[in-house]
């Protein structure tokens, strides 16, 4: 009988132990944006996310050199539940939009948590994108003549 309790007892801590593993190893997605640059100049961007309640988040700037192509994964988990958004500039052109309002730094590096104010900073509207349920998405930033 004790025997059986042993063999028991190493079963559910086995269990236990390879849930917990799984658990912990489980690897959040982020959110993965390819950015695709048509015009030959640098473009500078920032990402805004909303989710649950007052959680708006914006951060900034991710540079993108000319005729560039490239993946980043933003600092945001993905979830279907949330809405995403950006800011672009380069020059004189601005790729804004009406969907968010949210706060940068015109120039240097930035974080803003909450809808916090960014000191030196001003609220500017941000573009809507949305991510596929992968976490995925491709934005194209073309200059119209």
């Amino acid at each position: 009988m004790k025997k059986e309790m042993r063999k028991l007892l190493m079963v559910l801590l086995v269990s236990l132990l390879t849930a917990v593993t799984c658990v912990s190893c489980a690897e959040a997605k982020r959110v993965m944006v390819t950015l695709s640059n048509q015009t030959g100049n640098p473009i500078y961007i920032a990402f805004a996310r909303e989710g649950y309640g007052n959680d708006k988040t914006t951060r900034g700037w991710y540079k993108l050199d000319g005729w560039d192509l490239k993946e980043i994964g933003l600092p945001y988990e993905y979830d279907a539940d949330d809405y995403y958004y950006f800011y672009a500039k380069s020059g004189k052109t601005v790729w804004a939009g009406k969907d968010f309002t949210g706060w940068i730094h015109p120039k240097d590096a930035f974080k803003s948590e909450m809808g916090r104010k960014v000191p030196g900073g001003k609220q500017v509207g941000f573009r809507h994108f949305k991510v596929g349920k992968n976490g995925k998405t491709t934005l194209r930033f073309t200059i119209k003549k």
